[in-house]
């Protein structure tokens, strides 16, 4: 039996994500630019778990791949 999959989750997180921007944004005293580190390495482990999913997909399923 398959999981229940969320649809449009994606676009829901895009959505939270653009909306924190745009009210924190506003703020006189608040600066992107602080921040891209931290978001560029929050990203990059995203990045690197879903590479490793990917990598390992095949130890652990072996049934379902080719």
């Amino acid at each position: 039996m398959r999981k229940p999959e969320w649809p449009g989750i994606a676009t829901a997180v895009g959505i939270m994500l653009i909306l924190t921007l745009v009210i924190v944004g506003a703020r006189e005293d608040f600066h992107l630019k602080e921040w891209q580190t931290l978001a560029t390495g929050l990203l990059a482990l995203l990045a690197a778990g879903v590479a490793y999913l990917g990598a390992t997909a095949n130890v652990r399923h072996p049934a379902t791949l080719g």
